[in-house]
């Protein structure tokens, strides 16, 4: 059985070729990818990030911070982004979301 590292050294090699040339949604899809390699980490949770807050899309960019947190809690770059997005999504498309949603706690609001 292989480990699937050639697999993911590819995908992330797209993902990066992808960012480069600017394909945002490319990236996005490649390094989403990526992320369900076990040894991905915090770093590529933190490009999905940066890649969906240029894209525009405050909610996405909070999602994968929220997934970062998972892997260290305490990151103060992590947690002033995940701030920011927080302030970024207005609270009707949270309250969209949470009515939609198989995992409301997702999208509560403290």
């Amino acid at each position: 059985m292989t480990s699937g590292k050639p697999y993911f050294a590819l995908v992330r090699r797209l993902a990066e070729d992808a960012a480069a040339r600017e394909d945002l949604p490319a990236a996005i899809e490649n390094y989403q990818l990526y992320a369900h390699y076990e040894k991905a980490g915090v770093e590529t949770y933190r490009t999905l990030a940066g890649l969906y807050e240029q894209q525009g899309d405050a909610l996405g960019a909070l999602r994968v911070t929220e997934q970062a947190l998972v892997y260290n809690a305490k990151d103060r770059d992590l947690l002033a982004r995940r701030d920011r997005y927080y302030y970024s999504v207005m609270p009707d498309r949270f309250a969209r979301l949470r009515s939609t949603s198989s995992r409301p706690w997702m999208f509560a609001i403290a």
